[in-house]
């Protein structure tokens, strides 16, 4: 009848409304988490400006809880009660990817800390930390072992301070991030201060500051470069060591003038491959 071909007219339209909203909150919660990192007070404005009452299914509000408390941590406007994060911890803590869980938990000891909690939110960053480490990305390991020093160092617990700055470094290292890597590096070198150990705080600064080459490796990749065919002399060789796996080598090196390019660049490679 025709009654009955509109009611199923009318609810395929306020299906295919409700797939256009979700979508859309999607889309906007995809733009508040690429904001978050370079431009948290407009991801906070987004996020803030959300119509809750179309959150209508658990994931969404827990996307939705997450990204708000990342952003008014982002921020530097501190909760301290986990009302806003709670939908996040009842959603990720059983379903999800590992990643989201890490982040929950993190941000969840983020409010415990705020409130001065410390206990409460050592328990809440050791669930983050035992996540499954292989989902978990880099920057989140990063504010997660950052944290437990900070509330090991603030309880003069200077050993375990410093081992988890130690951490927090050596991942931003792997991640490129060259602030993190110098804040935990000098984190730790507080620490070994605080414990006198004062010959390990200068290798810990040096490793920021560089030391001069060692001349016996100088001579070393001097002789990697003339071994290779085609290189008959070098010049201004600069060696920045910053500690294990992080020397960084310049050089000029004299070739021919009639020499081909093409073998010229090819020879160039091999150093540089050689000397890695």
């Amino acid at each position: 009848s025709f009654s009955k071909l509109a009611f199923i007219f009318c609810s395929l339209l306020l299906s295919s409304s409700c797939t256009d909203q979700k979508k859309q909150l999607n889309h906007e919660f995809d733009r508040v988490e690429d904001m978050l990192s370079f431009s948290p007070d407009s991801a906070l404005f987004i996020i803030s400006k959300t119509d809750t009452g179309l959150l209508d299914s658990e994931r969404l509000k827990a996307r939705y809880s997450l990204l708000k408390s990342i952003a008014l941590d982002k921020n530097k406007i501190d909760i301290c009660s986990d009302s806003i994060i709670a939908d996040a911890v009842s959603y990720y803590a059983s379903k999800g990817n590992e990643c989201e869980k890490a982040r929950t938990f993190y941000y969840t000891a983020r409010i415990f800390e705020n409130a001065g909690e410390y206990d409460e939110a050592m328990r809440w960053l050791v669930k983050a930390e035992h996540s499954d480490t292989r989902e978990v990305s880099l920057p989140t390991k990063v504010l997660i072992h950052t944290s437990k020093g900070r509330i090991y160092h603030s309880a003069l617990d200077y050993d375990n301070a410093m081992e988890n700055y130690g951490i927090a470094a050596e991942y931003s290292r792997k991640d490129g991030d060259r602030e993190k890597y110098v804040a935990n590096m000098l984190r730790k070198a507080d620490c070994q201060m605080m414990l006198e150990e004062y010959d390990s705080a200068k290798e810990t600064i040096d490793s920021l500051l560089g030391t001069p080459p060692d001349e016996e490796f100088c001579k070393t990749v001097e002789k990697i470069v003339l071994d290779h065919e085609g290189v008959i002399g070098i010049h201004d060789m600069i060696v920045h060591n910053y500690g294990p796996g992080r020397v960084f080598i310049s050089l000029h090196a004299e070739v021919p003038s009639d020499g081909n390019f093409v073998d010229i660049h090819d020879t160039i490679d091999n150093i540089e491959h050689d000397i890695m």
